[in-house]
């Protein structure tokens, strides 16, 4: 996620499990738990390496997670409980805070974005949209990079989303979780492609 190893970068698993000083095996479990994540990707006959990123991947995996959010801002306006849809209140405050305050892009802004949206994809009582979600944010995470201040969001920007979601009206909430996640899609497609490029995709 940081960058240090390149993608297409090769992943031999006894070159792996001699700088980590352990055996095959956990690098094995590793691997496959990273492909499942969409970090890693494997051929017959060549191994593993970190995934290759271009253009049309990252614009399927946006379609991907639109589609997954707005399906969880469904199933969360018609089924979520009343004590999730007043903890989502707090949550979406957080965020707004984070992402306005000293370090919109530091760890605790980004770790409280994810784990907003992931919530709501988990309180609507389907798992596998959060188990989803949670695999595409991964490689999407170079995306949130954006600078802030040339795209800047409102400031009650999640808390407007929350009030949607927490409403009784699916439909009023898949709008406005489609409205959400397409802001500055642009932006955050170039900010990606840039730092692949920057390390050499």
């Amino acid at each position: 996620l940081s960058g240090e190893l390149r993608p297409g970068t090769r992943l031999v698993r006894r070159q792996v499990a001699a700088e980590y000083g352990t055996s095959p095996i956990p690098v094995i479990e590793a691997l496959f738990r990273l492909e499942l994540d969409g970090l890693v990707e494997s051929e017959p006959k060549y191994g593993a390496r970190v995934m290759l990123f271009d253009e049309k991947r990252i614009r399927e995996g946006e379609v991907f997670r639109e589609a997954i959010e707005c399906e969880a801002a469904r199933r969360f306006s018609a089924s979520a409980s009343p004590r999730a849809r007043d903890e989502l209140a707090a949550l979406c405050r957080e965020v707004d805070a984070l992402q306005h305050g000293l370090e919109p892009q530091g760890m605790a802004a980004v770790t409280a974005h994810r784990d907003f949206h992931l919530f709501i994809a988990r309180s609507g009582g389907f798992p596998v949209l959060e188990k989803e979600l949670q695999r595409i944010w991964f490689w999407m995470v170079p995306a949130g990079w954006v600078d802030p201040k040339a795209y800047p969001v409102p400031r009650d920007w999640h808390e407007r989303l929350a009030t949607a979601v927490r409403g009784a009206d699916p439909h009023a909430a898949e709008a406005a979780m489609r409205e959400h996640v397409n802001l500055n899609r642009d932006a955050h497609l170039a900010a990606l492609l840039k730092h692949l490029s920057a390390q050499g995709a």
